[in-house]
């Protein structure tokens, strides 16, 4: 489970617990782009960057802690071995990139998410996963048939992404994690402002990102929001 939620401070009779901090990055590639034929292929792949900073919430740790835990994140981990705190302020992805004809500059947040193992035996997890994302971009086209100039669309839709993701352990606390992630968005037209659903590519729009990152777990200590 994934629960983008400001981890805060709380008053001083609280008590505070202990738990791991996920802290990662590495290589992503993204394609973005409507998905009918109408708007013509996804723009990309750009280059950009996949962040992990979360709390990391396991059932142990939980059940462990309930006295100590809010309630609602023992309902929100469900059949699921793990529930993973993150902070709004921290984008998921951050792209910045550009190919021959097309600029793309924006980020992606989870806002959240789903995470079902399929398998964690060992130094190997498998898992799938569901999460409700926002997305912010700019997204400038040159050299279209029928343009003098530019044509610029400033991307911003909440959507849903389905993905699946591997980790192996390196080491206590080191995990090379890879994995891809497909997001459909609200429409949007290209070129035309938020408000415009139809017109060129005024379809549902797709994020298509395969990634990897090395992701580090570090002990850490604080109240729970």
């Amino acid at each position: 489970m994934l629960a983008c939620l400001a981890i805060t401070a709380a008053p001083s009779r609280a008590e505070r617990l202990e738990f791991p901090l996920a802290l990662g990055a590495g290589p992503s590639w993204v394609t973005l782009g409507p998905s009918t034929p109408q708007g013509g292929p996804p723009a990309g792949p750009f280059t950009a960057i996949r962040i992990e900073a979360a709390a990391v919430l396991d059932r142990t740790l939980l059940e462990r802690n309930m006295s100590r835990v809010p309630a609602g994140y023992g309902r929100l981990l469900g059949n699921t071995d793990e529930l993973r705190v993150g902070n709004l302020f921290v984008p998921r992805t951050l792209i910045l990139s550009r190919t021959a004809d097309t600029s793309l500059v924006g980020a992606t947040w989870d806002l959240v998410g789903l995470r079902q193992p399929l398998i964690n035996k060992g130094p190997v997890r498998l898992d799938l996963n569901g999460r409700l994302v926002l997305a912010a971009a700019r997204l400038e086209q040159t050299g279209l048939a029928g343009l003098t100039g530019p044509r610029i669309t400033n991307f911003i839709r909440p959507g849903i992404a389905l993905g699946v993701g591997a980790a192996l352990a390196l080491a206590p606390g080191l995990n090379l994690r890879v994995g891809f992630d497909e997001t459909a968005f609200i429409p949007q037209a290209l070129g035309g402002g938020l408000h415009e659903t139809d017109g060129p590519g005024g379809s549902l729009w797709r994020m298509g990102s395969p990634w990897a990152m090395v992701e580090y777990q570090v002990p850490f200590r604080s109240t729970l929001p």
